[in-house]
């Protein structure tokens, strides 16, 4: 199995292109799939789509704040999807998901640097740290999990384009990777 990850995108002190990758989401995929093969993906990097199975766009910023990050994973997405690559979406990419395939966000509050419980297929799945939520979902996309405070979509799924989107961040929080584990199981990747 082949995972690509996307970065954030940022500026060094004197202006110059920077991606950051986030050690412990690499350190969670090579703990939940121990013989896969990690890809580091950037607009600089030839891409080969077809040798990725799986390709996770990472959180950082909301959509709409760096119009060069949000090209390049519209394009990931667009070229993934082509390629029968599953994408899985943490924050930031599952509110891109979304928004790719006609959905809408909202902004919200409460939702900064906070556990918060889940209702649906798991019952927690990391520290929330965003203040956009999934408004609408786009048709064939299914709710996994919500909210159980305020209700709103937290864990949503497109099975048959293998597109998995996730607003907690698993990766932040020690002792959620079984119920991470245990979701990604769920999902029918290859």
């Amino acid at each position: 199995m082949k995972i690509g990850i996307t970065p954030r995108f940022e500026n060094s002190r004197y202006g110059d292109p920077w991606y950051s990758y986030e050690v412990n989401l690499m350190k969670l995929m090579k703990t939940w799939k121990r013989d896969c093969e990690l890809e580091l993906l950037s607009p600089q990097n030839d891409i080969k789509f077809g040798e990725l199975t799986l390709v996770i766009l990472s959180g950082g910023a909301t959509p709409g704040e760096n119009s060069q990050r949000d090209d390049f994973e519209n394009g990931i997405i667009k070229k993934s999807v082509e390629n029968n690559a599953a994408i899985l979406g943490i924050c930031r990419g599952a509110q891109l998901i979304a928004k790719y395939f006609g959905g809408s966000l909202m902004q919200i509050s409460n939702h900064i640097d906070t556990s918060r419980p889940l209702s649906g297929i798991v019952p927690y799945l990391g520290k929330c740290f965003h203040t956009n939520a999934i408004s609408h979902l786009p048709p064939n996309f299914e709710v996994l999990g919500k909210d159980s405070i305020d209700g709103t979509c937290e864990i949503f799924l497109d099975e048959n384009r293998k597109l998995l989107g996730i607003m907690n961040h698993p990766e932040r929080v020690l002792g959620t990777d079984s119920l991470f584990f245990e979701l990604m199981e769920k999902i029918r990747w290859q």
